[in-house]
């Protein structure tokens, strides 16, 4: 049987219990095997502030999955020289296990994009995609019909969608809801683990909020 192996993207600025609920509703409800973080270094769509120091970024990460069994780290992206395009990082990945099922872990708002991404045909076509609600007032009904749309939208295209909608409560949490709230001084207990709390408080982190 092929292992099931699911990515979680983005610049975890910091991590936080939104990205965990999210991790776990996908490890439960698609029966992943593995699950990869996939931290990004200086991406160009968040190049409106500084991101916090990529050291930062991947410490506080490993506190917080310390613990999961099958989740790890993947560096790729982070390592890069140069602009990374999904597609990219997946052909990498999939050379290192090719009989892999391959599962990208998605936001609706992030779904909406895959028409726009770089040789999305055969990153699409290849893996199965697990949707989830993005925002707090985001009904399930809403997200499927999202989902479905970018089915048909890819379909025109000759791409077939393969998806799967989390059944989960939207994440009601961001990373500038974390960092507006260090720089406020608020308790974070409610927003990220106590290790990634501990950390930001030990290297000063997010002390000048930039949004």
């Amino acid at each position: 049987m092929a292992q099931k192996i699911g990515i979680l993207g983005g610049t975890f600025d910091p991590v936080h219990w939104g990205h965990l609920h999210l991790a776990a509703a996908a490890q439960a409800q698609a029966g992943l095997d593995r699950l990869l973080w996939l931290p990004a270094g200086s991406p160009p769509h968040k190049s409106d502030r500084p991101l916090a120091p990529w050291t930062h970024r991947l410490a506080m990460l490993q506190r917080a999955i310390a613990g999961d069994p099958i989740s790890t780290i993947c560096t790729i992206e982070a390592e890069s020289t140069a602009i990374t395009y999904s597609a990219d990082t997946w052909a990498q990945l999939q050379k290192q296990s090719p009989n892999a099922q391959w599962y990208w872990i998605v936001g609706t708002d992030t779904l909406q994009t895959l028409h726009h991404w770089y040789r999305r045909e055969e990153l699409v076509r290849c893996c199965w995609w697990l949707v989830a609600p993005r925002f707090p007032t985001q009904t399930p009904q809403q997200a499927q019909q999202i989902a479905r749309e970018t089915s048909d939208r890819l379909a025109a295209e000759s791409i077939p969608l393969h998806w799967q909608l989390l059944a989960m409560t939207p994440i009601q949490i961001s990373a500038t809801q974390v960092r507006q709230a260090v720089y406020q001084r608020q308790p974070l207990q409610s927003l990220v683990p106590a290790a990634v709390a501990d950390y930001i408080a030990t290297h000063q982190l997010y002390q000048t909020f930039c949004g």
